[in-house]
């Protein structure tokens, strides 16, 4: 979570408070310009926006005739924004060229919309609900006949397809009308068109989550696995959460924040909007989120991230549930791990993880590591949680490594 790190200046309320003052009396000197919060009149290249989730998408580069392309499916970490790994999964696509690679960020968290307050607020379970309905849906297109369209891109009838009724936006996501009882696609007739009974294998699929996204995608995993259109073969846990997050020393001081400053993600919301009407105040601000020598890519998602009022209250608020979602009670994955094969699991983990405690690290280690499908490996010393920064290109070859093992030959 890379976030919490830039970041961390604003979390400590004395040195917000020392910003704003300074915003206020000490003005802009000449060199410093003010910086406006992005707002694109569409949506950039590779992007489309459905149900609340902006998706980040990158086509395969080759066609293969031996069937459809094989599906990485990569799940953020909070604050759940694809920006933050589009350079690692371009590394990745270029490595796979006939692979199609999609990246959904979490529901509610689009930077390319308009600073705003949304009064929704989306629990985990919302999240495990969206990212498992966008997954079976990418695999209905990929099987359609009658579709006209390549992917995501300025289509209509497919962000159509994903609208929610404002009555039910709080709720969880409701059942495609194409799914049958157990929740997989049928053969003929989906929102994107007609499946054939010959197109009804299943679509080899790799699922990978980031932190929070390593919890959330074991249970997408689960959801999927016995989907007869999805041929799970490999789910990548990178940099996990995946229980005892409040034992880290991350999570040690974020509960003793909340019990000191117990202040709404609303409020904070409420102030960056407030904050992003001053000029000064909000260069001031900006300059703090990134005093770091940051990479390009991460410097743009955390200036759209700390734009959007609404995405703040998101983080916050998912952050606080996180705390006690992630706990030592994790029997709803045992399937997970205990699949019988069905599809191998690799952890990767950092060396030294702010999020994950080492004795919560050996406990996984020692509770599922002896499974044959199952591989845990430690980075080296330089990479960090949040390799999405720095270290792109090295967990990149490295989780090609796992890709290559797999009986994928496209």
């Amino acid at each position: 979570m890379a976030t919490v790190r830039v970041l961390r200046n604003f979390i400590n309320p004395v040195s917000a408070i020392g910003i704003f003052k300074q915003g206020l009396e000490g003005g802009l000197s000449k060199e410093q310009q003010p910086l406006e919060a992005p707002k694109p009149a569409c949506l950039p290249e590779g992007y489309s926006e459905i149900m609340d989730t902006a998706v980040y998408r990158i086509a395969p580069k080759k066609k293969s005739s031996k069937g459809p392309a094989p599906l990485v499916f990569f799940i953020p970490g909070n604050p759940g924004i694809s920006e933050y790994y589009t350079v690692f999964l371009q590394h990745l696509a270029e490595m796979y060229p006939t692979y199609e690679f999609v990246c959904p960020s979490y529901r509610g968290y689009s930077t390319f919309n308009p600073a705003s307050f949304k009064e929704d607020l989306y629990s985990l379970q919302d999240q495990i609900d969206n990212k498992v309905k966008i997954l079976r849906h990418v695999v209905a297109e990929s099987k359609c006949e009658t579709c006209t369209f390549d992917g995501y891109e300025s289509d209509d009838t497919l962000a159509d397809s994903f609208a929610t009724p404002p009555s039910s936006r709080r709720s969880s996501i409701d059942s495609l009308d194409s799914m049958d009882s157990m929740g997989s696609i049928s053969s003929g007739e989906t929102l994107l068109g007609s499946i054939s009974e010959s197109e009804t294998e299943g679509r080899p699929v790799i699922l990978m989550g980031h932190s929070l996204g390593g919890w959330l995608v074991q249970r997408v995993a689960v959801a999927v696995a016995n989907d007869p259109q999805i041929d799970l073969q490999l789910v990548c846990l990178m940099t996990p959460t995946l229980k005892e997050l409040a034992k880290s020393s991350t999570g040690q001081k974020l509960k003793t924040l909340a019990k000191q400053y117990p202040v709404p993600g609303g409020v904070l919301a409420r102030g960056l909007q407030v904050a992003q009407k001053v000029s000064p105040l909000w260069t001031r601000v900006e300059q703090q989120f990134l005093s770091d020598a940051l990479p390009p890519h991460i410097v743009q998602a955390t200036r759209g991230f700390v734009s959007q009022p609404s995405i703040i209250r998101q983080w916050i608020e998912m952050g606080k549930e996180e705390l006690v979602a992630i706990g030592t009670d994790c029997n709803d994955v045992v399937d997970f791990w205990h699949n019988n094969g069905k599809f191998k699991i690799w952890g990767f983990f950092a060396h030294q993880d702010q999020f994950v405690d080492d004795e919560t690290r050996q406990d996984i280690f020692n509770e599922w590591g002896h499974l044959n499908h199952v591989t845990f490996d430690v980075g080296a010393e330089e990479i960090i949680h949040g390799f999405c920064i720095h270290h792109n290109q090295e967990v990149a070859q490295l989780t090609k490594q796992q890709f290559d093992q797999l009986p994928l030959h496209f």
